[in-house]
């Protein structure tokens, strides 16, 4: 009886632990210069936002789904967000890492038809190479409403 019990409790606990987010529905964030977390962005019609926790196998450690970076001395700023969807307690990670490479230092718009250096990559689920802004639209614009280096807030639309 003991072993019967300790079988379905396992079982129990199994099932329990399979996330599944196929029915979340992404909205696009507000437009904050707060420092809200948020990222978000359309991609072929389709709502794409920084989500969920990118984890190591095996309950290893987490880290941040978003990530800013700006370098003060060439004036490059990066980005880099995640997208952690399971499905059947599997999970299906998207990347996206935006560079604005040396020159930016305002809150001002920029375009690479300008001659500003703007790079995007996006890594699809299960595709290790995907695809860069050049490959796609080599007219790329970023327009930044605040860069706040001391409270580390980086807002703005592309």
């Amino acid at each position: 009886m003991q072993k019967s019990l300790l079988a379905i409790s396992l079982q129990v606990l199994l099932d329990a632990c399979r996330k599944d987010d196929t029915d979340v529905v992404f909205t696009l964030p507000q437009v904050t210069q707060t420092g809200a977390q948020t990222f978000g962005f359309k991609l072929d019609g389709a709502i794409w936002i920084n989500y969920g926790q990118v984890c190591q196998p095996n309950g290893g450690s987490c880290r941040d789904n978003l990530t800013g970076e700006y370098f003060s001395g060439d004036g490059g700023i990066t980005i880099k967000a995640d997208q952690v969807i399971y499905k059947d307690g599997v999970a299906q990670t998207q990347y996206v890492e935006l560079e604005l490479l040396t020159g930016f230092g305002g809150e001002k718009t920029y375009s690479t038809a300008a001659g500003d250096n703007i790079t995007v990559l996006y890594l699809p689920v299960n595709d290790p190479f995907g695809y860069a802004t050049a490959d796609v639209d080599p007219n790329f614009t970023v327009t930044l409403n605040k860069l706040d280096t001391n409270t580390g807030i980086i807002s703005g639309t592309f």
